[in-house]
């Protein structure tokens, strides 16, 4: 479908898009014929002047039920909050909500009303016109590389940077993503990078730049604190049945996954089923052989809160990406869920896994064939066990949101 100006407006008036007001009536004006900009300036008028002041009234509502927060905190729109995968914006917001800020997770909506609803204490996702929260007292917003034209909603905005990933990985213009992305480092007032190798980069330009990998619910995906954890999903039921040990990843499958690694894996070991779990990203999957191989089993992407049954029906978890210019700049957040779930881990050599002593590591197809001979002998030893609880502990998303709060505080 093309999308032509009209369109374009069309979909952004009735979709509650998020449009900057100060342009709608001029831009209305010079793209669409005069009878068609007036029919949809009455439409956005008649909106506006019935939704806006209620969304307002919802913002000083919460604000006064919330006047002990740690900081208000605006995420642009990025990921949905009740996306497949369950990312670190995400994470993030829920952990900053949880150790006092005031966090309001925005989102673009097909719905035909705007909305404000609570997530949780202090924590509200929201489809509403970005322009409400300029009203906000002494905010801050989330912004990543990817989202930053959002920004020309806002007069002077105090910006919290996520440097999350290198450039390279991102959708887009590549020459215009490289000056977003410098625009950011010289102008928000904290600037954060997950991996080594974004801060090594970004301290060149911002020396008080944050490293803050990403991180785990502890909770969420420790058997001993989330029941749900001990239900064995059907599917695994019917692997389990074949006796074979289980070797589990889960997440995005895509170029960076190391398709060949695994299929010599599965050719050498017949003695393993290797579960994956995950959306095929990139199309990459289907096109790997994959699916032809007996013991590699294919269950798809599953929802956030069904990993942990998951996982606690992995033998060993894996970690078999492809060592290149964006895996050296990724923190996986499965790593440390991993951990979390008490689940020996055997990875390629990322920069980001070698730090922790408790993950073994595989360089070559023979190398990490015997790293999980390894893992699955690890499995009960208590010592080993107890080291990988507590590298998750130490790795909390609580933790990084303490890290980032005591940063806010000094610019409130």
């Amino acid at each position: 479908m093309q999308f032509t100006p009209k369109i374009l407006v069309s979909k952004a008036l009735n979709g509650l898009k998020l449009l900057k007001y100060a342009p709608v009536e001029k831009s209305l004006r010079l793209l669409l014929p005069t009878k068609s900009s007036t029919n949809l300036l009455h439409k956005y008028h008649a909106w506006r002047s019935s939704q806006y002041p209620v969304l307002q009234a919802t913002l000083r509502q919460i604000l006064a039920a919330n006047p002990d927060n740690r900081g208000v905190i605006v995420f642009l729109p990025s990921l949905d909050w009740d996306r497949q995968l369950f990312q670190r914006p995400q994470q993030l917001a829920k952990a900053l909500a949880h150790q006092g800020a005031l966090v309001f997770y925005t989102q673009l909506s097909n719905h035909t009303q705007p909305y404000i609803k609570p997530l949780g204490n202090r924590l509200f996702l929201s489809a509403c016109p970005l322009e409400l929260y300029t009203a906000l007292p002494n905010y801050f917003l989330y912004v990543l590389t990817w989202n930053a034209k959002y920004l020309i909603k806002f007069d002077e905005p105090k910006i919290i940077y996520d440097y999350l990933d290198d450039i390279s990985a991102f959708k887009g213009n590549p020459r215009l993503l490289v000056e977003e992305h410098h625009r950011l480092l010289w102008s928000a007032k904290i600037v954060m990078a997950t991996a080594q190798s974004l801060y090594q980069d970004a301290i060149t330009t911002r020396p008080d730049t944050l490293c803050v990998p990403n991180g785990v619910d502890f909770l969420h995906f420790n058997p001993s604190a989330n029941q749900k954890a001990s239900i064995t999903p059907a599917e695994m039921n019917a692997i389990k049945k074949e006796n074979k040990a289980i070797i589990g990843y889960y997440g995005a499958l895509a170029d960076w996954f190391d398709y060949d690694l695994m299929h010599q894996l599965a050719l050498a070991r017949h003695d393993l089923n290797f579960v994956l779990l995950g959306p095929d990203h990139d199309g990459s999957l289907a096109q790997s052989g994959l699916y032809a191989l007996p013991n590699v089993k294919y269950l798809g992407p599953k929802p956030y809160s069904e990993l942990p049954a998951y996982l606690s029906n992995f033998d060993v978890a894996i970690l078999p990406f492809k060592v290149n210019k964006i895996t050296e700049s990724t923190s996986p957040v499965k790593l440390f869920e991993y951990m979390a779930g008490r689940k020996p881990i055997v990875s390629t050599p990322l920069r980001e896994v070698l730090q922790y002593s408790c993950v073994l590591i595989g360089r070559d197809m023979q190398e990490f064939s015997l790293r999980l001979d390894e893992a699955l002998a690890m499995k009960k030893d208590t010592s080993y066990i107890t080291l990988l609880e507590q590298t998750a502990r130490d790795n909390d998303w609580n933790q990084r949101a303490v890290q980032i709060l005591t940063t806010i505080d000094k610019h409130r």
